[in-house]
């Protein structure tokens, strides 16, 4: 896990409320690995690994979703992905796993 607070704030909030879409996950994968390389797996090999068609599907939506962010920065792509977790967080009236996590934080430090 990274040591940016941004970062492990927006991560545990998306972990904790289950709220990243393939599409919002980009960003994630964007700061933490930086482009996406190698070629996309077929929709065989996806299923696969992934464990069935669902799964499978959703590896390939994700992939294609890294694809679009690739050459974005790393700060760039770890404040979408802090704007996406907030965003959703608020959105769906989690607000109170956001404040958990910062008052814990604090405490810590």
């Amino acid at each position: 896990m990274s040591r940016h607070p941004a970062y492990a704030c927006a991560h545990h909030v998306s972990h904790a409320c289950s709220l990243l879409t393939s599409s919002d996950y980009k960003y994630f994968k964007q700061y933490k690995f930086g482009d996406v390389t190698g070629p996309k797996p077929s929709l065989w090999s996806a299923t696969m690994k992934a464990g069935g068609p669902i799964a499978g599907a959703e590896t390939l939506m994700k992939f294609d979703a890294w694809t679009e962010v690739k050459g974005m920065s790393k700060e760039e792509a770890l404040t979408k992905y802090v704007e996406v977790v907030v965003r959703h967080t608020v959105d769906n009236n989690r607000e109170e796993v956001l404040l958990k996590f910062v008052k814990g934080a604090a405490a810590a430090s």
